[in-house]
């Protein structure tokens, strides 16, 4: 009678050793769910920063790509600043010399050069040539002089946007060295 209850101790004791161990099984089993869980969202955040850091690269080739085409488009521009520069040299020129010609018919006095003309009609056709082509010089001084503001200010826009994007560009490779930091990390981690 009395290794009955004995044996029933025992037998509740082995119980609970049982019941122990099966809580710690089951407390390693969701331990290692959880590890799971953290490794795939590891793997998952990993992947998600490779992707970003892809995108911010290709985001940075397409800026280079703008950068360089702006290059050829200032160097374009200079050019053509070089040549308005040139031509309205050369139609300055033309105009001192004309303007020049015509101060020394100033000198003359209105009866000299109605002299020196066959008849009235060339005398005011001589001054009137004089008057229409000194008109068309400054014009054509003007139009080149504007054409040439033109110009600078385009470049200056270029230069504006090449300035702009050299800045996104900077910001890019923070974005990408932020994102190799993360990328560092989480290899970490998921090691």
């Amino acid at each position: 009678c009395n290794s009955f209850p004995v044996h029933a101790d025992e037998l509740s004791d082995k119980q609970n050793q049982k019941d122990d161990v099966q809580s710690s099984l089951d407390d390693n089993q969701q331990q290692q769910d959880e590890l799971e869980d953290q490794l795939g969202s590891s793997e998952d955040a990993l992947a998600q920063a490779e992707r970003e850091k892809r995108i911010q690269e290709s985001i940075k080739q397409d800026r280079i790509a703008e950068l360089t085409a702006l290059k050829n488009d200032i160097a374009a521009l200079d050019a053509e600043i070089i040549k308005a520069e040139a031509e309205f040299a050369e139609k300055e020129a033309l105009f001192i010399e004309r303007a020049k010609v015509m101060y020394q018919y100033s000198d003359y006095s209105m009866i000299d050069m109605l002299l020196q003309s066959d008849n009235l009609f060339m005398f005011f056709e001589k001054i009137s040539t004089y008057k229409k082509i000194l008109k068309s010089d400054k014009e054509l001084m003007n139009e080149i002089a504007g054409m040439k503001e033109t110009l600078e200010h385009k470049k200056k826009l270029q230069e504006d946007t090449f300035a702009n994007q050299e800045v996104l560009i900077a910001q890019i490779d923070k974005a990408i060295e932020e994102i190799d930091n993360n990328i560092e990390l989480q290899q970490e981690e998921y090691a």
